[in-house]
Order: structure tokens, then sequence, then C-alpha cells
């Protein structure tokens, strides 16, 4: 039995466990992380994770990203019951986020789910962020700590791992880890003065695991292979819990082929669990276990150490779980246009790379438009305005650059996160595009005055 094996969260193809798990689990693995693919409904989620425990045994990590509002993994073909970190920081409440932090683990414990990859405990202190924005409580340290406190100290509550990601930071960057390797000014220093007291919060209040992010902070190695990241992590703080990597097949870290090399090195910093990505290769697997073998990594004491930490978080919490009910949330108003939107439509572009291709501003129905030639052409049908739905305040910014001033003037751009500078045209924020903040929408589309804002 290969005890580095235990160490990997694998992701696996399509909504039925391949038949190559058996052999694995034999071996020693232990660790699935879920993504979009693999959830075809709920009750086939519910039978997939019962048939992953069966063949990896009743103390398996399976672990999933289900931060509510833009990233979400259960709801992913229809769009999260939750309105998500952006929604929360606006709102203020902190017994809202804790209500949310204990009815997502009592989703997943009723799953069969017992390790949540959030919550996202990243400051979001750049606008124009391409991966964390709305993900983040906001853009004050102190308001965040205490969001993400009231989260873990809800979630684990239930007997649900949780998860703060991404350390030491990724709150102050413009390039996304899933493209690219950020490079943050000023290195970890800054990130102590600037974004990690939430992460501090989150570990006093009991969180279970802790998620390295992939950045350059000028150190022998990126964040999440990094020695000195983890012995702040560890020594600082005085984090006990597991430590785990975000995905180890992000571009941040270069080509696919480095991954098993990569692995060895982020092993090799105290790095107590991998998390692959989606869809690791057994070739890649198996590339991992040689290199470990030549290394002899199985001799060396942070191995051991891990391997401890391991143990304790893999024990079954044999708690009954409890009756899930949908979140509510209270409704403000975001604006009172006396000219109101007669027609909707919805601009197509490129999905946030973590949150995938879910559902957005799902129970708005509108006509979508794929390029910006149409959608002038019907901005420019009539007199009226138009109310047009954008994935990213980005994607708007870029489309009413290329309009002429008489168009624009028909544009009501409809986007979820606040722009990082604002939009020549008239907008509306509604800080997440999920179910919660699409029946609002629909609400302000069709009586031009509910919303979500004070």
């Amino acid at each position: 039995m290969s005890s580095v094996l235990s160490q990997l969260m694998v992701g696996l193809p399509g909504t039925e466990a391949p038949s190559y798990l058996p052999d694995l689990a034999l071996r020693g693995l232990r660790s699935v992380c879920i993504y979009g693919e693999n959830v075809g409904s709920e009750e086939q989620l519910r039978n997939y994770v019962s048939n992953l425990r069966r063949v990896l045994g009743p103390e398996a990590i399976i672990a999933i990203d289900e931060e509510g509002g833009e990233v979400t993994r259960v709801d992913y073909r229809t769009g999260s019951k939750f309105a998500g970190n952006g929604f929360l920081g606006r709102l203020g409440n902190l017994d809202l986020t804790a209500r949310d932090g204990k009815l997502i683990a009592q989703r997943l414990k009723s799953l069969g789910i017992n390790l949540n990859l959030a919550p996202v405990a990243d400051v979001n202190l750049e606008p124009a962020n391409p991966v964390i924005g709305i993900r983040s409580f906001g853009d004050d340290q102190e308001l965040v700590a205490q969001h993400v406190a009231a989260f873990v100290t809800a979630h684990e509550g239930e007997g649900v791992c949780s998860t703060l990601k991404h350390f030491p930071g990724h709150g102050n960057t413009r390039i996304d880890s899933h493209h690219g390797l950020p490079k943050v000014q000023g290195g970890l220093a800054e990130l102590v003065r600037t974004q990690v007291e939430p992460f501090k919060r989150g570990i006093a209040a009991g969180a279970s695991a802790v998620m390295l992010g992939h950045l350059d902070l000028g150190l022998s190695a990126p964040s999440s292979m990094s020695p000195e990241v983890v012995d702040y992590l560890r020594e600082d703080l005085g984090f006990e819990g597991v430590v785990v990597t975000d995905a180890m097949d992000m571009g941040a870290l270069g080509p696919r082929d480095q991954l098993p090399s990569n692995v060895i090195r982020a092993l090799l910093a105290g790095v107590d669990l991998i998390c692959l990505g989606p869809r690791t290769e057994s070739s890649e697997i198996e590339e991992i276990l040689e290199l470990a073998s030549e290394l002899g990594l199985n001799e060396f004491e942070s191995h051991r150490l891990s391997l401890r930490r391991m143990e304790v978080f893999q024990a079954a919490d044999s708690t009954e779980a409890s009756e899930y009910m949908d979140p509510i949330y209270p409704i403000g108003r975001l604006g009172n246009y006396q000219e109101r939107p007669t027609s909707v439509l919805r601009y197509n572009s490129q999905a946030n790379f973590a949150v995938g291709e879910v559902p957005w501003y799902s129970s708005v129905k509108a006509e979508v438009v794929h390029d910006i030639s149409v959608l002038e052409s019907r901005l420019g049908e009539g007199s009226e305005l138009t109310a047009v739905l954008f994935r990213t305040a980005v994607s708007a910014q870029s489309v009413a650059a290329e309009l002429g001033n008489a168009t624009r003037a028909r544009l009501l751009a409809i986007v979820p996160e606040p722009p990082s500078e604002d939009l020549p045209c008239r907008y509306l924020v509604t800080y997440g595009s999920a179910i919660p903040q699409s029946e609002i929408l629909l609400k302000f589309l069709s009586e031009g005055h509910h919303s979500n804002d004070d």
C-alpha cells in the first residue's frame, strides 16, 4: 500500500466511479474531489458519493467546492440556491452568513460529503481581480475576517470540514492562477499585512483545512510548493490541521507534464493533501508514485507527520445529518428607474474558470447574443431602454467601450460584480448571479424597484 497515494485527492471523469478506482483504493487512495461534470442531479450525486465510499472506505475524504453564489458543484446545472460571499458581505449580517455556513454543511452532509473547499478568505483589494471578486466577502480585512469566522464556526458545527482559501491571500492580484502565476508585489510580508487576518480568524474558529494558493511571493517556489509558506502557517499562525493545495493542474504551475514533479515539491514542502484537479490521469498518478519512491519520500519525517494529520482528519463523523432547508434572503432596493427596460438580452462571454458553465441569472429568461455587432443592432432597433445581462463586469466594460454614444444611451448593463471603473452607460450591480440574485433581478425588471441594495 502506498502512503503517498493516501495524500492525493483525485478528480474523476463522468457521473459514475471509473473501473480503475478499486485498484487505486486497494493501494491506498482515500480522497476524491467532486467537480461539476460528476453531478447530474442531487439524487445521482448522493448515490455517486455512496459508491465512492463503498470503494474507498467509510473514512474516505470526499471533497467539493461549494462556496455558494458563483461557485457551486451541487447545483452546477441549475445555479446555486445560496447567494454567495459577495452578497453576504454587502448585507453585513453575520447571522445570515452563519446560517448559510450551517445550511451548506447540512446539505453536504446529507449527500455524504465531508470536506468543503470553502470559504474563500481572500480580501478582494484589487477591483480588476479576474478570479476572486465577489467570491470574497469584500475589500475590508476586518469585515472579511468576521464573516469567515461566522461561516466556519457554523459549518464545522454540523460535522463537515471547512477549508480556508487561498492562503496566504489571492485578493490583490490581476492574474487568474488558472492561466498564469500571479506575482504579489511585496511578497509574503505584504500579504501578512493585508490578507492574513481572515485566515487567522478562521483558524481560531476551528477550520479543519487551509488551502494554499498558487502565488509568486518571491520565495524559493510558488506558495503552494513553498516550505516558507507552510512554516509560516504552522509556526506563526499555529495551524495544526490539514494543509491542502489548490488544483495542481492549473496554469500557474506550468505545463501539465510538470504536474507529477510539482506534486513531489509540494509534499516535500510539508503539504498534507494534494488536490490534483479534474480528470486525473492514472499515468500521472503512477509517475507521482514512482518519483516518490525514487526519493524515499516515505522515510521523511514531514511525510510521517502529514500521514498522522490525515488519519485524524479521516476520522468518520457519526452524527446524523440535520434536515436541510433552502435559504431565504431579505430584499432591499437596487434602483428605481422611471424608464424601465422594455426588453432583456443576455450577452454570452467566457466564464471565470473557477465558476465554470454554471447557469447565471437563470430565473431571467432572455435571448442570448453572442457578439457585439448583433448586440449593437438589437440596441439600435428602437428608442427604449434594453437591459443586457453580462456574466462579468469585464465583459460589460469591453462591450460598452465599443458601442456608440447613442447606442450606449439605450443600454442598462446588469453586472454581477462592481466594475473596476465606471461603465460608460447605466448599470446595476447585483453582487452575484445565483438563484437568489436572479429572483431579485426578475422582480426589478418587472416592477422596477426590488433588489439587494439598501
